[in-house]
């Protein structure tokens, strides 16, 4: 599938969703650059340029923004970040999740390869049937096990993953918890430069390569990438969508990603924002099985 990008490439209008018009109508100004206090939206830094964050400023635990919606499983549903990302020697990732439970199988929240290592960065997870997600973090093709982060409910779901290359420590957060950290994952070597990130498939190849058997089935919105990791107190920022700027490579804008025609438009969704005012993160024990499944986009919080 590697043609698909090179095929859109040529095309103006592939690929390009710009989502100024809807938080205009919505009574947020983008464009302003002002700041919270003069009734605009804040400035951040997005692949290393300065783009302007399109999102309301956070109002009582949730805002408005916009989500991609991966339906079932394909080989030809993606998201990608046009620009190719440097080498890593830390890192945090961090988005707002709605695991479709009716899809048990292994996927790939987002990856990300290098021409010089196709398992460059992964997330992956699958759903136990009634049960929890499990997430495991790959950094250059070492894998984590997969552990416990939240049920599988259908309700928004903040996830975070954190990894350094010095001693190779990483980290699993959801919803305000720490689920495990450890050593010895990929250490004392960065991810290597030139890499392509991808939301919603594995990557065989940088940009390319993707199956049905590794993509993502759900919602997604809210993916924040930084290059160093964020302590306790930034990731509680993150969760309660107000992003430290500070490392800042990505920041949620699906105006800045290269979509394959066959995935939906995104959607406005209203995204909670729980722990805004001051809950900490916590350590958290090994999820027990979840509720009954509810709706997708729109649902509310995680418990």
């Amino acid at each position: 599938m590697s043609s698909l990008w090179t095929e859109v490439a040529v095309d103006p209008g592939w690929g390009v969703r710009s989502p100024v018009s809807f938080f205009r109508r919505q009574g947020c100004t983008p464009d302003l650059m002002k700041g919270p206090a003069a009734g605009g939206c804040r400035t951040l830094w997005a692949a290393g340029k300065l783009r302007s964050r399109p999102s309301c400023p956070p109002s009582q635990g949730e805002r408005t923004t916009l989500a991609l919606v991966f339906g079932e499983k394909t080989a030809d549903r993606a998201a990608r970040l046009r620009t190719p990302l440097p080498a890593l020697e830390a890192l945090t990732a961090c988005a707002h999740l709605q695991w479709d439970s009716r899809s048990p199988e292994v996927a790939a929240i987002f990856s990300l390869a290098a021409p010089a290592l196709a398992n460059a960065l992964q997330l992956r997870a699958f759903a136990e049937p009634g049960g929890a997600v499990r997430a495991a973090l790959v950094v250059r093709g070492h894998h984590a096990p997969f552990l416990a982060a939240f049920r599988a409910d259908g309700r928004w779901h903040h996830v975070c993953a954190t990894w350094e290359q010095r001693g190779g420590r990483w980290a699993l957060f959801a919803d305000g918890r720490r689920r495990a950290t450890a050593r010895g994952l990929g250490a004392d070597q960065p991810v290597p430069p030139g890499g392509i990130l991808v939301l919603g498939q594995d990557q065989d190849s940088p940009g390319g390569g993707f199956s049905a058997r590794d993509a993502f089935s759900g919602n997604l919105t809210d993916f924040h990438l930084w290059a160093r990791v964020l302590s306790p107190a930034q990731l509680h920022r993150a969760r309660a969508c107000d992003p430290p700027p500070d490392g800042l490579l990505f920041v949620w804008d699906p105006g800045s990603l290269d979509i394959t025609p066959s995935l939906q438009q995104p959607v406005p969704t209203r995204l909670p924002c729980p722990g805004a005012h001051g809950r900490p993160w916590l350590p958290g024990p090994a999820l027990s099985a979840g509720s009954t499944p509810r709706p997708l986009v729109g649902s509310g919080p995680a418990p």
